[in-house]
């Protein structure tokens, strides 16, 4: 075997004379295939298929076994791969541009399999991420006649969240009529194949609130027309998608549940959706979302319409068929959410984060490695508060454990003031330290939180996989602040998914009130998930007082709780690997500060004008975020553009991260100072700045 390396050259296929065709191999894990298909002109197989038949079609050109295996490219990888033919390939560029241009056509065309097979009641069953091999991207260039191969080695693959057993697609065989495998250009193909894209991999956001607030985002930018009423939206969307008034209006009344309660109890009042709906109605509330888009993409590609104009006129003419009448407003939930069996502490694991004191963030405490050691001193410093508050009639959750203290050294000096460590949290380590625990990694724990009762007598395994996702993903929260202290770059380290060990296996642990031991809630089992090698050092010495206090504030109002989402969310994009998707989720966060608009221009100059102390300042701010919204924002959206496409590198697209991460920390810390609760009173507020703003100064 012979390995050849292309070195800054341009390599084509040639149809006359000596031929040299390319062809490309990517691996795809996590997808059992036992027969060949063809996705558009791509042929999806695996070893097995190959090893069961005497050929394989690659570009409608027939391959024999044979010659197949005179590579042993497929016993490098041994698992299902795809493979299709290219006719150029510049290899003197940048490598990891290269894979991630070689893999796009790949993950596109898996999408096919995607919407036959994956939903949200299934997260254990979805494709891994094509071209992901032992912690990198990667795509192999062979000859083709399978006797050379180079692999292209692309970027380093951290925090991927891919759970379970994978995909089965033994019974999936390809519709040559699958719109989704088009070569279509127009821009409504462009448009929904791309949001298309982008939500099935919503399937693998673990955090259900998270999931709601993509969806129902997605939901509300996905009509053509330039309405901002969000009825008006919604009478469209359901009209280009039903067969009749009988199912019309029973989506209107679903959607109108989904909206005026759900939205506006998770947006407005900071409530959670397991605190609406029975944990397994919540899927099926993911799932009725997820398949609204769809049917109303698929419903646009097929219209046939090539232009907006055209679809707009079709979308129009369907709403001439259906009658719309308000919904019933008094729907009820007709299901209690979970059953609340009590309170008590939680912990889960923070593989690599590195601290050498106790660290308070928020309600949640952060514990270095091997904190089990120094359970003696823990104790010293418990009783000394316990004798305090015996002496002087004091309550251990209001005195704050200061330098009089002894051992006052275990404790973070981030933790000061109101931040300060109380003698009921050191009551709360300890309790945990002393029952145990054999977890050498740093660690969480949270208290009080509520106690779910077990829908069954017996073990329940999705059921301790959710209630493990809540604990682990409560604790992430905390950690989300820590990211938002740093800049975001492409080698930012950041702290480990919560609650994930060594080998993939997520967990959270109970301290239950009435026992000595610890009960376990084992949770999904990741097996793509890797971290970098490189610590996280949480960066503590310049941290806002405000953008704490907008993490963790004692408010749960709209305006306090919207904000607060926004800020996770930004955080949370961190974790993507897809910078495409990072940047789309942080245009996501700003479109959320203002949820009582739809008027994207509108809401661009509310912001502004609470980030800027004068006209001229706002007006500089609104060009800027306009441009980025018209010449970033909706090609990727909208147009199925990637920031490569954009000739946009990495550098400069991080540019534009940080300067809108900048932009919604400013606003959201501006905000909490005024302390405005409402969004009425939000409006009132800005209409009183905009006329100071065109006030000139004396």
């Amino acid at each position: 075997m012979k390995i050849i390396i292309y070195i800054c050259n341009k390599v084509k296929a040639d149809s006359e004379g000596d031929v040299f065709i390319l062809l490309i191999l990517i691996p795809i894990q996590r997808l059992h295939i036992e027969h060949s298909v063809v996705l558009k002109n791509i042929t999806v197989s695996s070893n097995i298929a190959v090893n069961e038949s005497d050929n394989i079609f690659i570009n409608n050109k027939e391959y024999p076994i044979s010659l197949v295996n005179k590579s042993n490219v497929l016993d490098l990888f041994n698992e299902s791969f795809a493979i299709y033919y290219i006719d150029e390939l510049d290899t003197c560029g940048d490598a990891i541009k290269l894979v991630e241009l070689l893999i796009k056509p790949v993950d596109y065309a898996l999408d096919s399999l995607r919407v036959s097979l994956n939903s949200f009641g299934f997260h254990e069953q979805v494709i891994g991420t094509p071209g992901f091999y032992k912690g990198n991207k990667l795509a192999v260039v062979l000859s083709d006649n399978f006797e050379s191969y180079k692999i292209i080695k692309g970027k380093a693959l951290y925090y991927e969240l891919s759970e379970g057993i994978g995909c089965d697609a033994t019974g999936f065989y390809t519709d040559e009529n699958d719109i989704l495998l088009s070569f279509r250009e127009d821009e409504v193909y462009a448009k929904y194949r791309n949001i298309l894209h982008r939500l099935f991999k919503a399937i693998q956001i673990y955090d259900v609130n998270t999931c709601f607030a993509y969806l129902f985002s997605t939901i509300e930018g996905i009509d053509c027309s330039t309405s901002h009423n969000f009825q008006t939206k919604k009478i469209r969307i359901l009209s280009f998608i039903v067969e009749n008034q009988n199912e019309f209006d029973i989506l209107s009344q679903q959607f109108y549940f989904y909206s005026k309660t759900v939205r506006t109890e998770i947006i407005h009042a900071g409530k959670s959706l397991y605190d609406i709906l029975p944990w397994k109605k919540i899927y099926d509330l993911l799932d009725n979302l997820y398949l609204l888009v769809v049917k109303f993409c698929m419903a646009s590609i097929k219209s046939g319409a090539t232009t907006f104009y055209d679809l707009n006129e079709r979308i129009c003419d369907k709403c001439n068929e259906f009658s719309y009448s308000s919904p019933n407003s008094d729907i009820a939930i007709s299901e209690m959410p979970v059953t609340v069996f009590g309170k008590c502490d939680y912990f889960a694991e923070v593989n690599n984060l590195n601290i050498i004191n106790c660290l308070k963030i928020g309600e949640t405490l952060f514990l270095p490695a091997n904190s089990k050691d120094r359970i003696e001193e823990f104790r010293e410093v418990y009783e000394h508060g316990l004798e305090l508050c015996m002496a002087y009639g004091l309550d251990e959750k209001a005195l704050k454990v200061d330098s009089d203290f002894p051992n006052y050294h275990l404790f973070s000096k981030f933790n000061i003031g109101e931040r300060s460590f109380t003698v009921w949290d050191v009551d709360v380590i300890l309790t945990t330290l002393l029952r145990k625990i054999n977890i050498d990694a740093p660690f969480a724990i949270i208290e009080n939180q509520s106690y779910w009762e077990s829908p069954t007598t017996g073990f329940d395994f999705s059921f301790c996989c959710e209630f493990s996702d809540i604990i682990c993903n409560t604790i992430q929260k905390a950690l989300n602040y820590l990211i938002l202290t740093s800049e975001i770059t492409k080698d930012i380290i950041l702290p480990s998914k919560v609650g994930i060990n060594t080998i993939g296996i997520r967990a959270a642990y109970i301290n239950p009130e009435d026992s000595s031991g610890i009960y376990c809630l084992p949770g999904r089992i990741y097996g793509e998930y890797i971290e970098p090698d490189a610590p996280f050092i949480p960066s503590l010495t310049d941290c806002s007082e405000t953008l704490y206090n907008c993490f963790f504030g004692s408010r749960s109002d709209e305006v306090f709780s919207t904000n607060r989402d926004a800020l996770n969310r930004i955080a949370e994009s961190t974790y993507f690997q897809d910078i495409n998707q990072t940047i789309l989720t942080i245009f996501e966060a700003v479109d959320m500060l203002y949820p009582t608009t739809y008027d994207r221009n509108k809401l661009i100059k509310r912001i502004a004008t609470f980030c800027c102390n004068t006209q001229t300042e706002k007006t500089m701010l609104v060009n800027y975020l306009i441009n980025l919204r018209e010449n970033v924002r909706n090609p990727l959206l909208h147009s199925g553009k990637s920031i490569i496409d954009l000739q946009l590198n990495e550098d400069d697209t991080y540019t534009i991260i940080n300067k809108i991460k900048t932009i919604v920390i400013k606003y959201c810390e501006n905000i909490y100072m005024l302390d405005i609760h409402t969004f009425q009173d939000l409006h009132e507020e800005e209409k009183r700045k905009n006329k100071s703003l065109l006030t000139p100064s004396n």
